[in-house]
């Protein structure tokens, strides 16, 4: 139980230079002039996700087990992953 622990530790701090990087890469992105907007936004969004997804895991790990929370994690991560490269295609064509 100790290893899971340590584990779940680790996930979370390699996840964490996530958001800071993507507000720091958005001008570069969407352009000075919409990235006030676009970083406003995301801000917005990480705030409801920190308000909504906690409940939403505990009620998941209530259902099915504590064991699954690494499942989720992964799904999620794979979320991440998939809609972070499609806007990073968006981005390389539509700048062409």
């Amino acid at each position: 139980m100790r290893l899971a622990k340590i584990g779940l530790i680790l996930i979370g701090l390699g996840c964490a230079p996530i958001f800071p990087n993507t507000i720091q890469m958005t001008p570069k992105r969407f352009g000075s002039s919409a990235s006030q907007a676009i970083i406003g936004l995301s801000m917005a969004t990480a705030y409801i996700g920190i308000m909504v997804v906690p409940p939403i895991l505990g009620f998941t790990a209530e259902i099915l087990t504590f064991a699954s929370f690494p499942m989720i994690l992964l799904l999620l991560a794979g979320i991440i992953l998939l809609t972070t490269e499609r806007l990073r295609r968006y981005h390389s064509t539509f700048l062409r």
